[in-house]
């Protein structure tokens, strides 16, 4: 192998009959390299092109996935109907997959949506080109490279570029200079405007690792995944009901400015809440009354801007928007409330870890904090 071995999980799964519209024996191969030849990306050996087996021949592991928001419901709709109506198209570029010689398998690189739509089929076959990458950069490159191919994908986005970057400096894989980065925006990002990359540039530089400010991703593993550090490290509730058993709250981490969307899920979970407690069915038939929940905020690229001035703002367009919900209830009943309104500030979560001298290099913040980085305590 060119790069470290790793453990994969085949997460290919699916519960309908196999009605394969790719048949192993009949697809031309041929005439597929004539209407789709092989991309050939830099820093990546063509090998061949062929038709796999998903389940027995291949690990769909989204560990590997290029996109950093995973498998977009639409566009995997849209090409289940084409696939159901059409088959697979000869013109249609085929998955990436590299071999691995120690599990014996092809690992599944790029053409998640594709299988997800197949896997709705119950399709059990597809077609794939197989690679051997040069080194692991040459790898994430192309995987993003690929996909600026719109047809029938849809093309990297910022996000898509902002994480593979993180994850490749996290790794080793990138250096974390300006050079370094700048080349490899550039290169995957070339079907982005100059603006759009120097936003990637500036957003990529303030969260890496040097960066005196602590990094969550949406996607990836390990404490800097944000479902990770919520569940394991900070214990708080997330993803409405996600810890919510060990907690005894609901709670959304966000990146917004002003939470506005967060709240209105929090409101929506709450009335399923409500309907389940008033029918006494439901997964929360059980509860006498309303829990709380608790909104916790981070900011993806805290900028120059100081840390604390970014968190102040935050918390007065979240209170402002509390305000306003509670005045327009108490409007409309006529009354005031004695309950407690049921969403709630939870904290921040802990960003700036520059070594602080006076205690002798310890991290600043470690656990969910207030406006002013003391930790907080969010149950009270």
């Amino acid at each position: 192998m060119l790069f470290e071995e790793t453990e994969h999980k085949n997460v290919w799964n699916t519960g309908y009959s196999k009605t394969d519209f790719i048949d192993p024996i009949t697809f031309d191969i041929k005439r597929s390299l004539r209407e789709a030849p092989p991309l050939k990306p830099r820093g990546m050996k063509w090998i061949e092109r062929k038709v796999i087996n998903i389940e027995n021949d291949a690990v769909v592991d989204t560990e590997h996935q290029a996109r950093h928001k995973g498998t977009h419901a639409d566009h995997k709709n849209d090409l289940r109907d084409s696939f159901e109506n059409n088959g697979w198209l000869y013109d249609e570029q085929p998955i990436l997959v590299v071999w691995d010689p120690k599990n014996k398998k092809y690992i599944v690189h790029d053409g998640f949506t594709r299988i997800n739509a197949t896997n709705d089929l119950g399709c059990q076959h597809i077609v794939a080109d197989v690679y051997q990458p040069e080194n692991p950069l040459s790898l994430e490159i192309s995987k993003l490279n690929l996909n600026k191919v719109d047809k029938p994908k849809r093309g990297s986005d910022a996000g898509d570029i902002t994480n593979s970057a993180l994850n490749c400096i996290n790794k080793k894989y990138l250096a974390s200079d300006l050079k370094s980065v700048t080349d490899f925006v550039n290169e995957t990002g070339s079907h982005l405007s100059k603006s759009r990359r120097q936003t990637i540039i500036n957003d990529v530089m303030n969260r890496q690792g040097n960066s005196k400010y602590r990094v969550y991703l949406v996607k990836g593993v390990g404490d800097h995944n944000v479902s990770n550090a919520a569940a394991n490290e900070f214990k708080i509730p997330y993803g409405g009901d996600a810890n919510y058993d060990d907690t005894g709250y609901f709670g959304y981490i966000t990146t917004e400015k002003t939470a506005r969307m967060t709240i209105s899920n929090a409101i929506k979970l709450l009335k399923q809440v409500l309907d389940d407690i008033e029918h006494k069915s439901g997964a929360y038939g059980h509860l006498k009354e309303l829990p709380e929940v608790k909104i916790f905020a981070y900011f993806e690229n805290p900028g120059k801007t100081p840390l604390r001035e970014q968190r102040q703002n935050w918390l007065i367009a979240f209170q402002n928007t509390l305000d306003s919900i509670v005045a327009i209830c108490e409007y409309m009943t006529d009354s005031k409330s004695n309950k407690k309104f049921p969403i709630a500030f939870g904290g921040f979560l802990p960003q700036l870890i520059d070594a602080d001298p006076k205690k002798k290099g310890i991290k600043k913040e470690t656990t969910v904090v207030d406006v002013d980085g003391k930790p907080f305590d969010w149950k009270n």
